[in-house]
């Protein structure tokens, strides 16, 4: 019995010096990989630190924002592509400023003018103005059998266009006032030397006035163009492009 016991004791302290000397190893192991692992971080800290890394990195990055730009807003930059071979948006506009750039440039110029000219004196249309004078041209349209928003279509006219343009007429006629209207005197005057202008027409009052309505649009279209040539001669206008 007692040398059973001894036998245990004996074989035991082995065992327990084998556990102690793991331990010292892993521990040893241990210490070399956090050594290690500390000092890749530092010299991954170094190199991104580092002036020439940092160059190329910020490169790499600009490049990177530049293709995901190019590739998101493709549109923007590039019109179409012709097998492969891409047309630039730069290319469309310069083409188009060539054919009209002028007059666009002039109209867009009016247009600042006249908006310019109607705050001056206080003079607004309110989007109600706009529906009725739509409504208005829409229905004398119709009665000449013709649909405005085709007639708008292929003079390629969007509905926000048109409603620009019906902006700018109104405020025109109410910058212009009474010089745009046509007298009882005018239209009699006008009537009396042209009476086969209406003698076939069935309603003659509805006549009588769509025509006092079309010499109203003739006059304005008048004053209009000595009004806004006088406005453009006493502003003061600077182009940075020739057309």
């Amino acid at each position: 019995m007692a040398t059973a016991k001894t036998t245990k004791k004996t074989s035991a302290a082995p065992h327990k010096k084998s556990l102690k000397s793991t331990r010292q190893v892993s521990a040893s192991t241990s210490m070399k990989m956090g050594s290690s692992k500390n000092t890749s971080v530092n010299d991954l800290q170094k190199k991104v630190m580092d002036p020439k890394n940092r160059r190329s990195l910020v490169l790499a990055i600009v490049v990177i924002v530049l293709i995901l730009a190019i590739y998101l807003g493709k549109g923007l930059v590039v019109a179409a592509l012709v097998n492969g071979q891409p047309v630039s948006r730069l290319s469309i506009i310069h083409d188009l400023e060539k054919q009209s750039g002028k007059a666009a440039l002039d109209a867009v110029v009016t247009r600042v003018l006249v908006f310019q000219e109607a705050d001056k004196k206080h003079i607004t249309v309110s989007e109600k103005d706009i529906d009725g004078e739509i409504s208005r041209i829409r229905t004398q349209f119709q009665a000449q059998g013709q649909n405005l928003d085709q007639l708008l279509s292929t003079q390629g006219l969007t509905k926000e266009k048109f409603r620009d343009e019906v902006k700018v007429q109104l405020l025109v006629t109410k910058i212009l006032g009474d010089k745009v209207k046509v007298t009882e005197k005018e239209f009699n005057d006008f009537l009396a030397k042209n009476k086969d202008l209406i003698t076939n027409e069935k309603d003659q009052n509805v006549a009588k006035a769509s025509l006092k309505q079309q010499m109203e649009q003739q006059k304005l279209a008048q004053k209009y163009q000595e009004w806004i040539a006088t406005v453009k001669k006493n502003a003061k206008i600077t182009t940075f492009v020739n057309y």
